[in-house]
């Protein structure tokens, strides 16, 4: 079985030598954002709370970044993410983002 390419699958902050990388916990339907450093997994968020919304995760990120003195996202790095978490996901809300973001606002 081969799994699909990701095309929002890592965030790389190459000032900070830091990668983020959205993921979803399938059988809770839970959101989880890695912090990689150096090459070596260094958090997790979501290990401890329970992110059942994207932008949940989104709100809570900065404040994870600072407890490893990681600057905070940028715009289009906070958009990158969420929209790496919805693909993480899948199903619906990964399509509507899609759509939504190439074709406009659904109904």
């Amino acid at each position: 079985m081969s799994s699909a390419a990701s095309v929002f699958g890592r965030i790389t902050l190459p000032d900070a030598d830091a990668e983020l990388r959205p993921g979803c916990e399938a059988n809770a339907g839970t959101f989880t954002v890695q912090l990689w450093m150096d090459g070596e997994l260094l958090d997790t968020l979501g290990a401890d709370e329970s992110y059942s919304d994207a932008q949940d995760v989104i709100d809570a990120v900065d404040g994870f970044l600072d407890q490893y003195d990681v600057r905070w996202l940028i715009r289009s790095e906070a958009a990158l993410l969420y929209a790496g978490l919805l693909e993480a996901k899948g199903g619906e809300d990964f399509t509507d983002f899609l759509l939504e973001a190439f074709v406009g606002p659904l109904g």
